[in-house]
């Protein structure tokens, strides 16, 4: 099953409708999918990118095969004007990194990132950093899982 929140919190379940999207004629395309919840509450004031607890998935090996992987990071910075960037650790590098500034102190707020690679059975780890303060991850009623489409 494939899920997509709402702006007003809720999850729509989609069923199977990646499945359907890439299963054309010919016994079509097996798709997996595959949830990071990080740890609820945790913090960082790292001004470079730093690993998220409990942030990281191994992807499937599949020849010729394709992952899409959505990050929505809900998270709440103590300083007004200093930007949350949120991004993924995959083959030995950062890749899609996505600055985000939060409309003031202490407000709940979401930045997504979304990217694409091969399933080559590499790591995915979620990365994130801070421009000043302390900024916490606000996962209480999955807000900011990662979710991950493998395609093969």
């Amino acid at each position: 099953m494939c899920y997509v929140r709402e702006l007003n919190g809720d999850l729509i379940e989609l069923g199977n409708c990646i499945q359907a999207a890439f299963s054309g004629g010919g016994g079509g395309a097996t798709v997996s999918t595959q949830i990071i919840s990080p740890t609820d509450q945790q913090t960082t004031t790292a001004t470079s990118l730093a690993d998220v607890s409990d942030g990281s998935a191994t992807l499937a090996n599949v020849t010729d095969g394709k992952a899409v992987f959505t990050w929505n990071l809900c998270s709440e910075n103590t300083s007004a004007g200093a930007a949350v960037s949120a991004g993924f650790y995959y083959n030995d590098a950062d890749k899609n990194v996505v600055q985000d500034e939060p409309p003031g102190a202490n407000v709940v707020y979401t930045t997504s990132v979304t990217d694409t690679d091969d399933t080559d059975g590499g790591n995915l780890v979620l990365r994130w950093k801070v421009q000043a303060g302390t900024v916490t991850l606000v996962n209480d009623y999955a807000k900011s899982l990662c979710t991950i489409f493998e395609v093969g």
